[in-house]
C-alpha cells in the first residue's frame, strides 16, 4: 500500500492541527514528532492555546503507534513518533 505524504512547514503546523481541518483535509494518518509538540507541553505558563490544541489532537485521535529509541531522546536527536488516525 502507498500513501502519499505532505509535511507542513513550522508557520503551518498549529493552525493545521484544528480537528475539523484535519478530517475535511482527507488526510488519514498525522506523524506528530516529540521535537516539535513537547516544548509546549513542557512550558506550563506559556503558549497556552498551542498546548490544548496538542492535547485535544493527543485526547481524540486514535494512537496507531509510538515509537521511541531504546535509549531515549537527547537534545535534538531520536524524537518519540507517534502515528495517529484520522478518522
Amino acid at each position: 500500500e502507498r500513501f502519499e505524504v505532505s509535511y507542513l512547514p513550522p508557520n503551518e503546523i498549529m493552525p493545521s492541527l484544528d480537528l475539523k481541518a484535519l478530517k475535511a483535509s482527507g488526510c488519514q494518518y498525522l506523524l506528530m514528532s516529540s521535537l516539535h509538540y513537547r516544548r509546549y507541553l513542557r512550558q506550563p505558563k506559556t503558549a497556552l492555546v498551542q498546548r490544548e490544541r496538542i492535547r485535544m489532537v493527543f485526547r481524540q485521535l486514535r494512537q496507531v503507534k509510538k515509537i521511541s529509541a531504546p535509549s531515549g531522546s537527547y537534545g535534538f536527536h531520536n524524537p518519540e513518533l507517534t502515528l495517529l488516525a484520522v478518522e
